[in-house]
């Protein structure tokens, strides 16, 4: 692949933190069904089209200080596509946009 190419976006529900219904989560459940929401949204990319999964991470305690971006993709179904968690905290979705581009 030449270029990074967004054919889709998908997002999280919205919860109130520490008392919200999302409260007890993993934040590799949550993404892993982001992830599987996004990849029903396009049926004609396959599994076998996506080449990394790219996440960052602003926050990286409990389960989501492993590598998320790698969990998730077992976890939605896409077991043989690398995955790369970037730690800039604050900055982290930058650097990871500018890491796909």
């Amino acid at each position: 692949m030449t270029e990074a190419v967004i054919v889709a976006t998908a997002r999280s529900p919205i919860g109130r933190a520490a008392k919200g219904s999302l409260v007890s989560m993993r934040p590799d459940d949550m993404s892993a069904q982001i992830v599987t929401a996004l990849m029903a949204k396009v049926p004609q990319v396959q599994a076998s089209d996506v080449e990394d999964l790219i996440m960052g991470c602003g926050q990286p305690a409990g389960e989501a200080g492993f590598n998320i971006a790698r969990i998730t993709a077992i976890l939605a179904g896409l077991p043989d596509v690398p995955g790369v968690t970037v730690n800039r905290y604050c900055s982290s979705s930058l650097r990871t946009i500018r890491m796909a581009a």
